[in-house]
């Protein structure tokens, strides 16, 4: 019981972290606007900003339309909980030494949460 909280404690923490993380970029390309605002349009360093904006935007697009998820994953995800779960319903059900089917199922439930969880965050593949 611990470990899966564990497991989903640090699943959710991963999950937030880079979701942050994509946040950040918006607001650095946000401050920058704003900044590029302040600047004297004949400037060199209003052409400079100006294209460093231009190029984190274009870079930002191209990551965000390219980013998949891992489908196999999430398949062996959901198939690993599947089989915690069968393994965990006779336990609770019948009691006794069915408790024995516990220790693979939590083995079976933490790779599911830990793996599938990991799938479903967007990446860009090669």
């Amino acid at each position: 019981m611990v470990a899966g909280i564990a497991a989903i404690s640090g699943l959710l923490l991963n999950y937030l972290s880079h979701r942050q993380a994509r946040r950040d970029v918006r607001t650095n390309i946000r401050a920058d606007q704003e900044l590029l605002e302040k600047l004297d349009s004949d400037s060199r360093e209003f052409r400079s900003l100006k294209d460093h904006i231009a190029t984190r935007i274009t870079t930002l697009c191209e990551y965000e339309s390219g980013a998949r998820r891992d489908q196999s994953g999430i398949g062996a995800g959901v198939f690993c909980i599947a089989v915690a779960v069968a393994l965990f319903a006779p336990a609770f059900s019948y009691g006794g030494w069915f408790w024995i089917l516990a220790a693979p199922g939590s083995v079976f439930g933490l790779m599911g949460i830990i793996g599938g969880g990991a799938a479903l965050k967007k990446k860009v593949r090669e």
